[in-house]
């Protein structure tokens, strides 16, 4: 019997950029800065440096949301009442925790405060840059908390942050081509390994142990 696959984040990454419609051909399907594949952009798309995260983070996930519409048919002189499940799309929101970085005049607390609900394209690498696994897409901002007890590191949560749309999702080993699943169409193809990918801190042998 083979054994259970593990993962471990040790490289991860999370930036965020705002959405700008005025973009030469902007189109509301772009995932990306520029509408950019998962699998080609770079974290340079993300506005700047000031707006990607690594060490402050402690915990980042997208998690879903049923979205339950049951119907209930009332019971008859000759059959029970029953319920029939009539579930619509699943919601998506960004949650997580990290140091509170209100000494930092580029922190994340400060990049969420002045973008509050602000519509802001998402990177999520597990294994950093231009690697699988990672997700990319569009969700809105909001702010997190301000100071806390006495005489601890601070911390403040992360999201929810509603997701847009379905996302985009690079999955495999770090340092591999992988598959891309493009959310709205829900389609998977081939993932692209550039340079980037190569060298994202796992190599081809190390990734597939």
């Amino acid at each position: 019997m083979a054994d259970a696959l593990r993962f471990k984040i040790e490289n991860g990454v999370i930036a965020f950029t705002p959405v700008d419609t005025a973009a030469v051909g902007y189109l509301d399907t772009w995932q990306t800065p520029g509408g950019a594949a998962i699998d080609t952009v770079t974290l340079a798309a993300y506005t700047d440096a000031d707006a990607q995260w690594s060490c402050q983070v402690q915990t980042a996930t997208i998690d879903a949301s049923a979205n339950n519409n049951d119907e209930t048919v009332d019971a008859t002189w000759c059959s029970p009442a029953k319920t029939i499940p009539n579930p619509g799309e699943s919601s998506w929101a960004i949650n997580g925790t990290y140091l509170q970085d209100v000494i930092d005049e580029d922190g994340l607390w400060q990049f969420l405060y002045l973008h509050d609900a602000e519509e802001c394209y998402f990177y999520i690498g597990l294994s950093g840059e231009a690697s699988a696994p990672s997700a990319v897409g569009k969700c809105r901002v909001l702010g997190s908390t301000f100071g806390g007890a006495a005489r601890t590191a601070l911390t403040s949560t992360l999201g929810p942050l509603p997701v847009s749309q379905r996302f985009d999702a690079w999955i495999g080993q770090p340092g591999t081509a992988g598959v891309v699943i493009e959310g709205l169409t829900n389609t998977s193809r081939p993932g692209v390994v550039t340079a980037a990918t190569s060298s994202s801190g796992y190599g081809t042998d190390e990734a597939a142990a």
